[in-house]
């Protein structure tokens, strides 16, 4: 057999049952050696993405003197809300290496950052129980923004704008009033020229504004 054929990777295909997914991962494959995952330059892990949240593993195919392309693999996720276990996906091996992946849930991005370690998990001779974990390595999640969580404002509900056009038209009022014979407006003038102002939004009545800071 030649040595790119004994290098190809091939699917995994065993008694555990582990999804397929066509997400293809965008950051580094993340090498496991003695026992603990190494993140090296995988980038920035953003809330709400999409094909940016499976990350994907490498581990020697043969560890412990057990044959890992033969047990079952699942993360296991801590975060402020709890622990849960998500299972592995897109699981591959070559002669010497197996690589699988995790798609990380909302419940793994739902905050800042969590802790994550894998486990192996199957039998070995004999029916005898066979478990292999990881050290805990930690993601860190950048926030963004959602469209969902925001109100999306019309022309109608802006409400600086109807802000900015109440105070040109105000300024303006008050400036003819000073104007007309050269004196200056009073305080009824204004009051005046502020109740008898037309907008398009809902009138705002400004007497009783004009009472507040009057008695201040």
């Amino acid at each position: 057999m030649e040595e790119n054929q004994k290098n190809m990777f091939t699917p995994i295909v065993n008694e555990y049952h582990h999804n397929t997914s066509l997400l293809k991962d965008q950051h580094e494959i993340i090498r496991i050696e003695n026992k603990t995952p190494i993140l090296r330059n995988i980038g920035k892990i953003v809330r709400g993405d999409t094909n940016s949240n499976i990350l994907t593993f490498e581990i020697d195919r043969y560890f412990d003197n057990a044959d890992l392309s033969t047990k079952g693999i699942q993360f296991i996720i801590k975060t402020e809300e709890g622990i849960l276990v998500e299972p592995a996906v897109n699981l591959e091996c070559n002669n010497n290496y197996i690589r699988f992946s995790w798609i990380m849930s909302h419940f793994s991005t739902n905050r800042k950052e969590a802790s994550v370690a894998i486990e192996f998990y199957g039998v070995i001779d004999d029916d005898n129980d066979y478990v292999l974990k990881t050290t805990p390595f930690t993601i860190k999640v950048e926030d963004s923004l959602d469209s969902a969580d925001m109100n999306v404002f019309t022309v109608s509900d802006n409400l600086y704008v109807n802000l900015i056009n109440r105070v040109i038209r105000i300024e303006n009022k008050i400036g003819n009033i000073g104007n007309i014979d050269g004196s200056f407006a009073t305080k009824k003038d204004i009051e005046n020229a502020l109740e008898n102002i037309e907008f398009e939004s809902e009138s705002i009545n400004f007497s009783e504004i004009m009472e507040v800071v009057d008695g201040e």
